[in-house]
């Protein structure tokens, strides 16, 4: 997997944090830039450790998958994400923006760990489909935090109002780059 197909992943799966961190953003009633730092390391952090849990998981059973199954799985679950994601933001229903008083450290990491299972699926996907651990890493966290940071200030300064249209946009940008990953591998190594 060449360092540009894995950018366009992490871009996509930090699409879902900053949907949740817009929503949250729009219910803060202020945000210290050192609170904000905090929470966008938050979410680096969980998102790093989640995507190293998904490389763990993927070393487990490379062993029983051939190479063309390696990469048909790898695909499917970078197509699969990007129906749940889209699914999930047009079922979504418009949420009152709410003041939350009691938003803090404790609350970001639950809504982080609340993204952590997608990203221990792109953790998979990145590692059949050969990304080495540590760029995969260190642009997982970079990313995440630059979109944590940048969401959690569109929240507080223009509202959640875009969050659907951003999550059914990030669904629909990873299940066409499903369909572009496969058109990669179909000419190569995948048959």
């Amino acid at each position: 997997m060449k360092l540009s197909h894995a950018l366009i992943v992490m871009l996509c799966f930090s699409l879902d944090g900053f949907v949740v961190m817009l929503k949250k953003g729009s219910s803060l009633r202020e945000l210290p830039f050192r609170k904000s730092l905090t929470y966008s390391l938050i979410f680096a952090l969980v998102n790093a450790v989640s995507l190293t849990g998904g490389y763990i998981l993927a070393l487990l059973f490379r062993e029983f998958l051939p190479r063309r199954a390696e990469i048909l799985t790898a695909i499917l679950i970078v197509f699969a994400i990007g129906v749940f994601f889209t699914t999930r933001a047009v079922h979504s229903r418009f949420e009152e923006e709410r003041l939350d008083r009691d938003f803090n450290e404790n609350h970001c990491l639950k809504l982080a760990l609340r993204c952590a299972p997608g990203t221990v699926l792109i953790g998979i996907g990145c590692f059949l489909l050969g990304l080495h651990l540590a760029p995969a890493v260190l642009m997982a966290a970079a990313v995440t935090f630059a979109f944590i940071l940048t969401a959690q200030y569109l929240g507080y300064h223009l509202g959640s109002v875009f969050a659907r249209a951003v999550g059914i946009g990030n669904g629909v940008l990873m299940m066409l780059y499903s369909f572009y990953l496969l058109s990669v591998y179909a000419a190569g190594p995948l048959f």
